[in-house]
């Protein structure tokens, strides 16, 4: 990712140089609620200017750490399979490392945005026979 970065041809490039990096995190409103924002350049500094439309409320049940690192699974599953995959409703999707956090997510988000083919692949056997549950295809 380094190497596309500085090529200029991945896609989170950043239009202006230099820039302060960071382009999603959790933030802290005046009142002291958590939200996850995203869309925003310099979320990586003390404080940011965020756009009144691009945060989400974080869940007071929820660890910020968790609600830190839980979009990154979430949007790096959805970007490969929507953008770089091209699933489609009613597609077959095929998830690499299915038994591990972000395969698990991967699986649900694919079943959500209607694929009828799931195949998931992983190291760990007996996480396998769970999946079913989440929405992957069983052949035995």
């Amino acid at each position: 990712m380094d190497k596309l970065k500085a090529a200029g041809k991945h896609y989170t490039k950043y239009p202006i140089l230099p820039a302060i990096v960071g382009l999603d995190g959790i933030a802290r409103l005046k009142g002291g609620t958590h939200v996850y924002v995203s869309g925003v350049t310099g979320t990586m500094s003390e404080k940011a200017l965020i756009v009144a439309d691009s945060w989400t409320l974080v869940p007071q049940s929820l660890p910020i750490p968790l609600a830190a690192a839980l979009p990154n699974a979430l949007l790096g599953s959805d970007v490969a399979m929507l953008y770089l995959g091209g699933l489609k409703k009613g597609g077959t999707v095929m998830i690499q490392g299915a038994t591990g956090a972000t395969g698990r997510i991967a699986i649900q988000m694919a079943k959500n945005r209607g694929a009828d083919c799931i195949i998931a692949i992983g190291r760990a056997s007996s996480g396998l026979s769970e999946l079913s549950n989440l929405g992957a295809d069983i052949r035995k």
